[in-house]
């Protein structure tokens, strides 16, 4: 409203001060009388044009200057992914702690690999906290569900899922099946090489986040 009454009144100063200067040159040249109605209608004409063509200019850029600061925001905006994958995997349910290490150290060679890729990418890798997570599981104060539980909860605050199914995993079943159910886009790949990169790209432009890539 304050951009309005301002073009509003600039047109209405700038209006009278033409006014008085087109009646004066109309007076001398054709006389006052005959002419002043055309001069009037003429500048009214004007008025409304110059007032409605600069609230279009005024709604146009500041249209463009949302359009740009939201596409700013979702520029710089750091998306984040949940890295699913296997823990004990095929190996059953009690495999030595050496077969879960070696698992989790797959995972984190292919985020590390991924981060380097994207550097604007947030990845949270389930391996990074397994230290911890296998001293609660080992001393039954967690059961497998309750890991699960937990994990699905961090999932559901990412942006979408990455699974690395280098072997099969009950866990990263669950969670898949847990982001599909919740509207989570999910992007499934094996092997950690350029064309499981470039899907994993593609699949961080179709949450509609562009990253630099490496």
């Amino acid at each position: 409203m304050k951009k309005f009454w301002e073009v509003l009144l600039n047109s209405v100063v700038y209006r009278a001060v033409s006014l008085v200067v087109q009646f004066a040159m109309v007076s001398a040249i054709f006389g006052l009388i005959t002419n002043w109605k055309v001069v009037v209608a003429c500048n009214l004409v004007c008025f409304i044009w110059y007032v409605a063509y600069h609230m279009l200019v005024i709604k146009v850029r500041r249209r463009t200057k949302i359009q740009s600061k939201m596409y700013t925001s979702i520029r710089n905006r750091r998306i984040k992914l949940y890295l699913s994958h296997a823990i004990r995997g095929s190996h059953g349910d009690s495999p030595p702690c050496d077969i879960q290490m070696s698992n989790c150290e797959i995972a984190k060679q292919a985020a590390n690999l991924i981060k380097g890729r994207f550097p604007n990418l947030d990845m949270y890798v389930p391996a990074n906290a397994e230290a911890f997570v296998y001293q609660t599981y080992s001393r039954g104060l967690l059961t497998d569900t309750q890991i699960l539980d937990i994990d699905c909860h961090i999932l559901s605050g990412c942006d979408g899922v990455i699974a690395y199914d280098f072997d099969t995993s009950k866990g990263v079943e669950v969670e898949v099946k847990y982001a599909i159910d919740h509207g989570i886009p999910v992007f499934r790949f094996k092997e950690i090489n350029q064309e499981s990169i470039n899907g994993i790209g593609d699949f961080i432009r179709s949450i509609g986040t562009p990253l630099n890539i490496q």
